[in-house]
């Protein structure tokens, strides 16, 4: 699943983004060994792909 927080009130979608990364490691992952933070910009895309094709060692879950 691919859940994007963004538009044109950036600090609601931030807001919105660290709700759920909070619940995704209170459910999944209390370590946050599988939280990652993506950097926006012209690579981001590409960054973002290159990440999910990659497998996480510790949760079969992972939060970007």
């Amino acid at each position: 699943m691919l859940i994007l927080c963004l538009g044109p009130d950036t600090f609601r979608a931030l807001e919105k983004a660290q709700e759920l990364e909070a619940h995704f490691c209170r459910k999944y992952d209390a370590n946050q060994t599988s939280v990652e933070r993506i950097e926006s910009g012209a690579g981001a895309l590409d960054d973002l792909v290159a990440r999910m094709n990659t497998g996480s060692l510790f949760t079969s879950h992972r939060f970007f």
